[in-house]
């Protein structure tokens, strides 16, 4: 179920890496604002997802924006973060894309446009276990 969805301006950012960490970051702090305490952040860079769940010190690329990520999510319940691939999710992809081309924040809540909506059925049937 969506519970909240949203694109942030993101054309400045050139390298993929640093932009899945930014949307991390993003997402953290967005659901940190609407008080949400058991999250799961989900996106298509390994790497940036396992970095928040380590207890090493990163030194990379990205390693502020983690920094930050790590703090924040120290005030959640539970908090999850899974790689999904993107063939997986294509709702994320299209929202991405949707950011990357716009200079404006967009937050849905529970609810989304409907191509968004069109491919939140599809994941959920392609990701649904047989019965």
């Amino acid at each position: 179920m969506l519970m909240v969805a949203a694109t942030f301006p993101s054309s400045f950012i050139s390298d993929h890496c640093v932009a899945e960490a930014k949307a991390c970051e993003q997402a953290v702090d967005l659901t940190y604002e609407l008080n949400f305490r058991r999250v799961i952040f989900e996106g298509d860079s390994p790497t940036v997802l396992r970095k928040p769940c380590s207890p090493a010190k990163d030194m990379s690329l990205i390693s502020m924006i983690i920094k930050s990520v790590k703090t924040k999510t120290e005030s959640f319940d539970k908090v999850t973060f899974q790689h999904r691939p993107r063939n997986c999710n294509k709702v994320a992809h299209l929202i991405a894309q949707l950011g990357h081309s716009s200079f404006d924040t967009f937050i849905w809540m529970e609810e989304a446009p409907p191509p968004i909506e069109e491919l939140i059925k599809k994941d959920r049937w392609s990701t649904a276990p047989p019965i």
